[in-house]
């Protein structure tokens, strides 16, 4: 099984585990149950955070050279898959008043709105956040192999 494939399946578990987080009351999930799903979260997320390390190592041991064209098309794969994700807060966030409810927390129609509203700007500032991080550490990257190379 490669990296990727072991990732993709950890996101899985991990999507499985806050699903049955989040609807342990109607699923009727006993609570001693439920607090081990919620702990057992942060062992695949941590290995998700290994593997992606590992992923990381390998890509840089190969140090693939590609064209500026390849690197562009490269570039509007990301940027699309970047606003599919980002809509994903907002589909989560204004969907809150039909979902809060079976989670057995509620305030209402119009505070579950405002929560889910908070909740996607919340997220979107994460995301977008992240995407900055990520590429300023590719601009520095690939900075640092032009020096390496230079030299």
């Amino acid at each position: 099984m490669t990296t990727r494939a072991k990732i993709n399946t950890l996101a899985v578990v991990i999507c499985c585990l806050a699903f049955l987080n989040v609807f342990y009351q109607p699923l009727r999930i006993p609570e001693w149950l439920h607090w081990v799903f919620l702990v057992g979260i942060f062992v695949p997320l941590a290995m998700v955070f290994q593997l992606q390390r590992s992923l990381k190592k390998e890509a840089g041991a190969t140090n693939k050279s590609t064209s500026t064209a390849a690197d562009s098309n490269n570039s509007d794969a990301a940027r699309q898959q970047f606003v599919l994700v980002l809509a994903l807060p907002w589909l989560i966030g204004l969907t809150a008043p039909f979902w809060m409810p079976w989670t057995g927390t509620t305030m209402g129609p119009r505070g579950d709105l405002f929560a889910g509203i908070a909740a996607a700007i919340f997220g979107t500032l994460i995301l977008v956040y992240a995407r900055r991080r990520t590429i300023a550490q590719a601009k520095a990257e690939a900075a640092n192999s032009d020096r390496r190379r230079d030299r």
